[in-house]
């Protein structure tokens, strides 16, 4: 479900009709304007946010309304801005992670027992930026801060079905993960790596 503040109420009162197994919450569009669709649009949102950092403060805010508002049971491609960024220079590492880690410290700062859990999101093995949304050292970041994770693939066609999952979990295994979360009929479950 994608988060668009003034469609909220719409949005909980629609999956509160559904019977899912999670709902995975997210975030294609900042002030109506679309954030993964190419990189001219990206770069005049991030014009109008006032720039790259107001951009991350601002986008990192919202994903963390999604996690406290609590009808997200996975956060979903969290830096997916990224997604056009083939050589990190648009979102260097050092300039992200302040943002990123603000709002890992709100997602912590909930109670575990329904706080949403991050999704290592394997589409972005086959974007520009070439590496998983969230990267590895957010992943890692959660991870130390006792966030638990889930795997997706982001399918858009039957062969993207966990498409580069044997990396993701060698990744994850390499910043200290030992099991990932998943969720059936709402049920949290988990196995090991």
């Amino acid at each position: 479900m994608d988060y668009i503040p003034e469609h909220e109420a719409w949005a909980r009162s629609t999956l509160a009709g559904l019977e899912l197994d999670f709902v995975i919450g997210s975030m294609h569009l900042l002030r109506g304007l679309p954030i993964d669709f190419s990189p001219p649009k990206l770069e005049h949102l991030i014009n109008i946010c006032g720039g790259t950092e107001s951009f991350l403060e601002e986008y990192f805010d919202r994903m963390a309304h999604v996690a406290e508002s609590g009808w997200a049971d996975v956060i979903g491609h969290l830096d997916i801005f990224k997604k056009f960024d083939a050589d990190l220079r648009t979102f260097p590492p050092r300039v992200v992670m302040p943002y990123a880690e603000q709002f890992l410290d709100r997602l912590a700062a909930l109670p575990a027992e329904n706080r949403p859990v991050l999704e290592i999101n394997t589409a972005g093995c086959d974007r520009a930026c070439a590496e998983p949304f969230p990267s590895a050292a957010i992943a890692a970041a959660a991870h130390v801060r006792g966030i638990e994770l889930t795997l997706g693939s982001d399918s858009h066609a039957p062969d993207q079905v966990g498409r580069h999952g044997r990396e993701a979990t060698e990744l994850l295994a390499s910043c200290g993960v030992k099991g990932l979360t998943y969720f059936l009929a709402g049920e949290r479950l988990r196995f090991a790596l």
